[in-house]
């Protein structure tokens, strides 16, 4: 009863590799082979292929669940810092901010579309991290659309002269 027969082991082979090895050929090349030790020998090293496999996936989906922790970690500290100013009758600086481009926007006489698209584009970054690139563009974007004197009528110097503005402001980005 205590002791573990070639007849054992020999199933017990062919049980770990039905059920521990993924790939049908690898399973297939167990299952043809006739001697035990080397039928063993190849279980041992595609288990521990499969080991190692399971080690990197494991490692990786860690890294995952930790930056996905600590991005949401980020983001319920800032809802409750939101909230907390809120309660007290604060206002974040980067409220304050879009708020102002928000009035400049509405004050610059912009035709209908581009002042749609001006307040969509605040819209927007409300949603981004300010440390993120795509705030950065979005604000030059924004700036040069309000650099624009939307009330007065100018010649093509004009229109040459802020795109190299513009062009210049994003270069020192």
């Amino acid at each position: 009863p205590g002791m573990i027969t070639i007849s054992d082991l020999d199933k017990l082979t062919d049980m770990l590799a039905a059920y521990m090895l993924p790939s049908e050929k690898e399973k297939q090349v167990i299952l043809e082979t006739l001697d035990l030790k080397e039928r063993l020998g190849k279980l041992s090293i595609y288990l521990d292929k499969e080991v190692k496999k399971f080690q990197v996936q494991s490692k990786i989906i860690s890294k995952v669940q930790k930056e996905m922790g600590k991005t949401q970690r980020d983001y319920f500290l800032r809802q409750q810092l939101k909230a907390i100013q809120e309660e007290l009758g604060e206002e974040d600086e980067l409220t304050a901010e879009l708020k102002e481009l928000n009035t400049k926007i509405k004050k610059a006489k912009m035709p209908k579309n581009a002042e749609k698209k001006a307040l969509k584009e605040i819209k927007r970054l409300k949603t981004i991290p300010p440390a993120s690139p795509e705030y950065s563009y979005i604000r030059t974007y924004l700036d040069w659309m309000l650099d624009i004197p939307w009330s007065k009528k100018q010649g093509i110097n004009w229109i040459f002269q802020m795109l190299r503005k513009f062009l210049m402001k994003i270069i020192m980005i």
